[in-house]
């Protein structure tokens, strides 16, 4: 289990690129801060289930890391629409897991949306705060979009006709049918 000093300790390394700490329930916003400040070079992300992680860490990493590809906040369920927010000035960003965020809404996802024309991938099941209006803006800008994972959001007539034709262009367009 790494903790808060693991973390500073890990901020030490400034050429690190991936940092997973899934499930690492003890990690919060001021560990992140600390890899913010120090490894600008970070890519890919996984906070899966770190709970203790607010807008304020998200805040940072994104601008800290500049760079940054890929993060899974999967139930950090403290996070926000102002963590989305944040992370639509990551213009790299191509894959983002918020999984289970009962804070985060279609305004975030709109930010989202608007900043990150990379998006490739999406998974926002368990996301009950989600509306058309957050759907179809997706649905329109999003260009690079292949691979969306939602089991609870129902559309509207609207959406439905936008995700219809948008699916058609998709490589992969994944509707999950299990929760695994």
């Amino acid at each position: 289990m790494i903790l808060h000093a693991g973390l500073i300790a890990i901020s030490g390394c400034g050429q690190l690129s991936v940092l997973r700490i899934a499930l690492c329930l003890q990690i919060s916003d001021e560990g992140l801060v600390h890899v913010a400040k120090y490894c600008p070079n970070i890519v890919e992300l996984d906070f899966y289930r770190c709970t203790g992680i607010t807008d304020m860490g998200v805040t940072a990493i994104a601008g800290g890391c500049p760079r940054l590809q890929s993060i899974n906040l999967g139930y950090c369920t403290r996070i926000t629409d102002g963590s989305l927010r944040s992370l639509s000035k990551c213009s790299d960003l191509n894959i983002l897991g918020i999984r289970g965020c009962p804070l985060v809404s279609s305004s975030g996802l709109t930010a989202i949306a608007l900043g990150c024309r990379k998006l490739a991938e999406l998974d926002i099941r368990k996301c009950y705060s989600m509306n058309d209006a957050g759907m179809l803006l997706l649905a329109r800008v999003s260009q690079n979009l292949r691979e969306w994972r939602d089991k609870t959001l129902q559309f509207g007539v609207e959406s439905s006709e936008v995700w219809k034709r948008k699916s058609q262009e998709m490589l992969a367009f994944v509707v999950a049918t299990s929760d695994p």
